[in-house]
């Protein structure tokens, strides 16, 4: 698992790494269900050899004692074989790591597999065979010596109790799937909604590059004015460019600038805080990035430090903070009541975009003037008619010629920066998937292996029921029925399980919603849809059964 802490902020590394560990959690809690079932039909034909050993004055303990040792020993082979393939699968990966996710892992050459891991692969392995194995071993040593080995038992008889077990087992791993196809589901929706969530950008137009403006050169507000001021002026008689911009931050950027807010007139509770996207542009910024103008004026070149400090706020701003009130005139200031910061006049309305890349909903837009705030750090723009790329060393040759000792970095287009800025996101979406379409074939797996062993165990009934008149699609009817009852019972417990979790990803995602019906509607149908091929599989073989052959003397 490539450590996407590299590519995302800590908090939102933990988050991811939390989403992936229960992913893992809840396909391990498949494979073992299914391992269970199998153990559940082993046990089965072995139930007069252990009536056998306990006639002969073994205790339920001892037999208790060797069925967890086969099936520990069982998990301890899997892990064996899992362990090689990931040593296998380390390197093929390294080997064929693309070079956008290379640079982001600069250790990632020397990963390998260590001791920790292995001995963590082998504690996960012993407690999978022991959860695996106990409830088999404890329904079997509990098996009625008498009835076992009266003439002409049938050994292979399973009772009810672990007929039940089985039938449990399997709505645990339809619910398990479920829920990590839920979550996937919701997962690749969210990263689908932001890579569209600035589609009037058009980021594929734009070179963005970013600028560290050192304190010993440029430690006064009016240095870095300067500065910018050039380069801008620089940028915009490229040939074949149509505005440069520069802002604190780019859409989808790792440089946040939230602050919070007060708005002249308007009571603040204690405690309340009202949060504000501030970002420092220049006059070209919304030309570059296609932001319209929904009422007033745009800032201007002449909004300097010498002239009243204005503002520009989105749609979303207006909305939420003045509800329905023109903002245009209206003063507001960075920090709280108490602040001492400069009144700001808000002189115009923009259209929204979207900058952060996590949360439902995040704090609403205000844009300020670089001239009159000019940071040291930020992110520079040129919108061109052409391919971008081809301005990479104009644009260094013209920063040069105003400070030749001034370096830029991350040169690259704003598609490709919020492709990069999208990758840790892109890859859990496409874990959650991976795991959810092997939970989906190991559900199935489960609920066709027990419907092939209830076909198995029994044939005889079948016979019973064919020679007495039954129909052949009775028989079909009667196993689909207990298959479908297995797997809606599945989905009766997944479904909310499964809301919870979108619940989550709602807080913490944008474009996902706890109330996506499409996405729940669509796996639950998949899921049936899987069970029902499954079971239809064992089902037909059920129809063929030969009442002459199956009522034969065992």
């Amino acid at each position: 698992m490539i450590p996407i802490g590299v590519f995302v902020s800590g908090e939102l590394a933990d988050k991811y790494s939390l989403l992936l560990i229960g992913a893992v959690l809840f396909l391990l809690l498949i494979v073992c269900a299914n391992v269970a079932n199998l153990l559940f039909a082993r046990a089965a034909s072995r139930q007069k050899e252990i009536a056998v050993r306990l006639a002969l004055g073994a205790s339920r303990l001892r037999i208790i004692r060797q069925l967890l040792t086969e099936s520990v020993l069982l998990a301890f082979a899997g892990a064996c074989f899992g362990l090689l393939l990931a040593q296998l699968g380390i390197g093929i990966i390294r080997y064929y790591m693309p070079p956008e996710v290379e640079r982001f892992l600069p250790m990632w050459k020397h990963i390998r597999l260590e001791a920790d891991a292995f001995w963590y692969t082998v504690a996960i392995a012993v407690f999978a065979g022991l959860i695996s194995g106990l409830a088999p071993a404890f329904q079997t040593s509990g098996t009625d010596i008498h009835e076992e080995l009266k003439e002409g038992g049938r050994g292979s008889t399973e009772s009810r109790a672990g007929q039940r077990l089985r039938s449990i087992f399997v709505i645990a791993e339809v619910a398990s799937a479920l829920i990590l196809l839920v979550g996937a589901g919701l997962m690749s929706k969210g990263v689908h909604a932001l890579l569209v969530a600035n589609q009037n950008v058009d980021p594929r137009q734009i070179l963005t590059m970013s600028i560290s403006l050192p304190n010993s050169k440029y430690n006064t507000p009016q240095q870095r004015a300067s500065f910018l001021r050039q380069t801008l002026e620089r940028f915009s008689k490229l040939p074949s460019v149509k505005s440069a911009a520069v802002a604190t931050n780019m859409p989808f950027g790792f440089y946040e600038n939230d602050d919070t807010i007060f708005i002249q007139g308007q009571p603040v509770q204690p405690g309340q805080y009202l949060p504000a996207d501030i970002e420092t542009v220049n006059a070209g910024y919304f030309s570059v990035m296609n932001i319209p103008l929904r009422e007033g004026r745009l800032l201007a070149e002449t909004d300097g430090a010498d002239q009243p400090p204005v503002a520009v706020v989105s749609e979303s701003f207006a909305q939420h903070y003045f509800h329905g009130e023109d903002p245009i005139g209206k003063f507001i200031r960075r920090g709280t009541k108490d602040s001492n910061s400069a009144w700001i006049r808000i002189v115009g309305v923009v259209g929204d975009i979207r900058y952060n890349i996590l949360g439902s909903k995040e704090p609403p837009a205000m844009y300020l003037p670089y001239q009159q705030s000019p940071d040291r750090f930020c992110s520079m723009a040129i919108r061109t008619e052409g391919d971008p790329t081809t301005f990479a060393a104009a644009v260094r040759s013209q920063i040069e010629s105003v400070d030749p000792d001034q370096p830029v970095t991350q040169i690259t287009t704003l598609q490709k920066a919020i492709s990069n800025a999208l990758l840790g996101l892109s890859y859990v979406a496409v874990e959650l998937n991976v795991m959810g379409i092997m939970a989906l074939v190991l559900a199935s797996g489960g609920v066709y292996g027990v419907m092939a062993y209830s076909v198995t165990e029994r044939t005889h009934e079948i016979g019973v029921r064919v020679a007495l008149g039954a129909q052949r699609r009775d028989v079909l009817r009667l196993l689909l029925t207990r298959g479908l009852a297995m797997t809606l019972g599945g989905l009766l417990i997944g479904l909310p399980i499964s809301w919870v979790l979108a619940r989550f990803l709602a807080g913490i995602f944008f474009g996902v919603s706890a109330t996506d019906l499409t996405t729940f509607s669509s796996v639950a149908f998949l899921m049936c849809f899987i069970a029902l091929l499954a079971c239809w599989i064992p089902a037909r073989r059920a129809m063929s059964v030969d009442p002459m052959v199956a009522l034969r003397y065992e």
